[in-house]
């Protein structure tokens, strides 16, 4: 018999693939881009993507362990198409996400960092039904996360940027 995870986990990374290959599609990276002016210029978000299709292998190892922080595939439908990434960790406890931390390799916070994280815990929640603890990892150290309307106004970004498609 299918354990109650196994079935969850299949259905997340089931959806994930089919986001992948819908055209209706837009990535949680392309949406924070739209908010920092910093990043604008930076071609980071295809080449996270195509790193994140290299690393994330191995999901099913959440399975296998009490404990475990891993690249994980997130997608979600909406009426306006489909949200979807790979967020640099999501922490599981027991098969159950707790947290998720996205690492940036520079100092400070941005508004496109923020957004980036709430977009991504979103897509943990509708997913797993889970709420879970959102950290942005930079230069200066570990910042907590809380949730905020700018999740709304990501969310919107998203709306437009897969009508343009």
């Amino acid at each position: 018999m299918m354990s109650r995870e196994f079935y969850l986990l299949s259905t997340v990374l089931d959806r994930f693939e089919e986001a992948r290959s819908s055209e209706k599609r837009v990535y949680v990276s392309d949406v924070a881009r739209h908010f920092s002016k910093r990043h604008a210029g930076r071609s980071s978000s295809a080449l996270g993507r195509r790193l994140h299709s290299r690393i994330w292998g191995e999901p099913w190892v959440v399975l296998d362990l009490d404990e475990v922080c891993v690249p994980f595939p997130l997608a979600w439908r909406f009426e306006f198409g489909w949200l979807l990434g790979v967020a640099d960790q999501v922490c599981f406890r027991k098969a159950r996400p707790y947290a998720i931390v996205e690492y940036k390799s520079y100092e400070g916070v941005s508004r496109a960092d923020i957004v980036q994280v709430l977009l991504y815990g979103t897509l943990v929640k509708l997913n797993f039904f889970s709420k879970i603890e959102l950290l942005l990892k930079t230069g200066m150290g570990l910042t907590r996360v809380e949730d905020s309307f700018l999740v709304f106004e990501g969310l919107r970004i998203a709306r437009r940027l897969c009508r343009s498609i």
